[in-house]
């Protein structure tokens, strides 16, 4: 009976330790301190880009938010959210249309595309575990080039300040991505 009472006790504390540092070390979007609406010929993407707040014991960063909204409805749709360890401009050169039906937007190592002006997006996210935990930098994608038919190239980069880089070929717009080629 006495062990089960420390275990208790052990079970309580250990619970309320974990909470006070949750609450202590939760990081959450912060102050809106740059925005920018792209407007194409069916819709308008936005981009949201808000401090990081909360205790760390790093430099905090800053979220960047896309939506879209389509001309002809009044509600924004949540295309992606994207982390950046430290604050930058908003890369508006970054948000393409091609025509009516098909825009693309990206930064670092995401990338998103509607084919249908709007009503449905695909989302590409290069590999979020080498580029977050391997030093990649900013500007994972460095280059992306797309025409009218749907066939596009991508030019990434796998490290900070390399030099090197790999291009990814699609056929669809964007919605998948092959290596079929390195640099």
């Amino acid at each position: 009976m006495k062990n089960r009472k420390k275990l208790i006790v052990s079970i309580i504390i250990i619970t309320g330790l974990f909470l006070i540092l949750y609450y202590v070390f939760k990081v959450e979007k912060g102050e809106l301190f740059e925005s920018y609406t792209f407007e194409g010929s069916n819709l308008k993407i936005k981009v949201e880009a808000r401090h990081q707040e909360g205790f760390m014991l790093i430099v905090p960063g800053a979220y960047y938010d896309y939506g879209a909204r389509r001309n002809d409805s009044d509600t924004w749709i949540p295309i992606f959210t994207f982390l950046f360890d430290d604050p930058i401009d908003i890369p508006k050169n970054q948000i393409k249309e091609i025509n009516e039906q098909v825009i693309y937007a990206f930064i670092g190592w995401m990338y998103a595309v509607t084919t249908d002006g709007g009503k449905n997006w695909h989302s590409w996210n290069g590999n979020p575990k080498l580029a977050q935990f391997a030093n990649t930098g900013y500007g994972f994608i460095d280059k992306i080039q797309m025409d009218p038919n749907g066939l596009g190239a991508m030019k990434i980069r796998k490290h900070r300040g390399s030099v090197r880089s790999v291009e990814l070929y699609s056929k669809d717009f964007g919605k998948t991505w092959e290596e079929t080629k390195s640099k």
